[in-house]
């Protein structure tokens, strides 16, 4: 890791905060831990910026973080043609890379310089993995960078690859699975990454996986629980699990009445959403949806996400649907959820005790999909492609008929009501970059 010195052109009065970038980008499942773990950065007296998507300025503005904004709109790109068919490439790593080109590469370019920018006066960077980009300017001018991921990401024999969670178990294989996402990755995007280092003077990455190489040298924060997921054992001193970087349910927020009066007037419902992830034709997800929770005759939340999923449907008076709602107030008040396993869609769904269905897309969802199942919080998760209301129907009357996920539920919520994910990573932030108001590492 770059040994911290503050920048030439900055003051350097030890009195004066640390200026701490964050940089992240993706669903608003990867935005919230940053906006958490920004807030906890500022009560511990950092100065913090979130640098990210435009259309998480709002969100970032309303709880007191200053913000940057960089690249173009996930949102948009997500929508696109070619973001809808890279959700729906399931456990193929060809489809992933294919769709994952097709969506990205033609913004990378501004992506690149848009964070080298609103980085150029930070103390110290925290950057999620897909935001590596972050890590070329920190080297360049020699500040602390610490990468911050919501899923495993330093390569182990000993994990469930994030990708085929049900792969043999066998070390060779799970720790050439485990490389493989980087190595896609770093096929897709090498070339404009070491085009932006050269230009900055920086030698090119030559590696195969020159992000697992960097993860070796630098600190990684792991936010999510070690309860579902422990450290393993074969990685090194920097890599650390601090625990679920949850945000809290803003103070002024109140619920639509109509939602109110909806949970009131019956029995708990389950919840049901796929967030951003609705794939080619959200429509057909949609009345998959209505038909599977009619025919389990339970009430249920449906949540529209992104796509908007199912407005303009005809509903049952069993079902209330509702753009978006925060999960740590909702959860509570279900029975069960529904949802594409996420990391953060998950954690809360657990924090709140609540037996979890998975319906995995791609990427580390089944993975998710298989923590629960192995805490016993839920069956094992249903993929997405071929998923019909059947299906959906008999996943969703297993999780809600067996006590047993009841149970699981009930124990992982309370090891997770222990942990303190913001607090620890905070410490773990000024062990490696510095105290707040210092101009060196303690």
């Amino acid at each position: 890791m770059a040994v911290y010195t503050r920048p030439n052109d900055r003051p350097t009065s030890k009195m004066d905060p640390m200026h701490v970038l964050m940089v992240t980008t993706g669903t608003l499942g990867d935005v919230h831990p940053f906006v958490a773990l920004g807030l906890g950065l500022k009560r511990a007296g950092y100065r913090v910026t979130l640098a990210t998507h435009p259309e998480y300025e709002t969100l970032a503005s309303e709880r007191g973080l200053a913000f940057r904004r960089v690249g173009v709109s996930f949102k948009e790109l997500l929508e696109s043609p070619a973001g809808r068919n890279w959700i729906e490439s399931g456990e193929s790593l060809r489809r992933y890379k294919e769709g994952m080109a097709r969506a990205f590469l033609p913004s990378t370019p501004q992506w690149l310089a848009d964070v080298h920018a609103a980085t150029l006066d930070a103390d110290a960077i925290l950057f999620q993995p897909f935001a590596v980009a972050a890590y070329h300017t920190a080297e360049k001018r020699g500040i602390p960078a610490l990468c911050v991921s919501p899923f495993p990401v330093v390569v182990s024999s000993e994990l469930e690859p994030l990708v085929w969670p049900k792969a043999p178990r066998w070390r060779w294989l799970r720790r050439r699975l485990s490389d493989s996402l980087g190595k896609v990755t770093a096929s897709v995007f090498g070339e404009h990454h070491n085009a932006h280092r050269r230009k900055l003077g920086l030698a090119p990455w030559h590696s195969a996986n020159p992000f697992a190489e960097l993860l070796s040298k630098i600190p990684t924060l792991h936010v999510y629980s070690p309860s579902l997921l422990p450290a393993p054992s074969d990685w090194g001193p920097l890599a650390q699990v601090t625990g679920f970087c949850s945000l809290a349910v803003a103070a002024d927020w109140r619920p639509p009445p109509e939602l109110t009066r909806f949970l009131e007037n019956g029995p708990p419902p389950i919840y049901l959403g796929f967030g951003s992830m609705t794939g080619r034709d959200p429509e057909q997800l949609a009345r998959l949806s209505i038909d599977a929770i009619t025919r389990t005759k339970h009430r249920a939340v449906l949540a529209s996400g992104w796509s908007g999923m199912g407005q303009g449907v005809e509903l049952p008076d069993s079902i209330y649907r509702v753009d978006s709602v925060p999960h740590d107030w909702l959860f509570p008040r279900v029975s069960a959820v529904v949802h594409h396993g996420g990391a953060g869609t998950t954690a809360a769904g657990l924090r709140a005790g609540k037996p979890t269905l998975v319906t995995a897309f791609f990427g580390d969802q089944r993975f998710w999909g298989a923590r629960v199942e192995q805490a016993g919080a839920g069956p094992a998760p249903i993929a997405r492609r071929g998923l019909d209301a059947r299906t959906l129907a008999d996943g969703i009357a297993r999780t809600l008929g067996d006590p047993r996920y009841q149970l699981g539920a009930n124990r992982i919520a309370e090891s997770l009501s222990r942990e303190d994910g913001v607090a620890n990573a905070v410490a773990a932030f000024a062990r490696h970059a510095g105290a707040a108001s210092t101009s060196g590492p303690v």
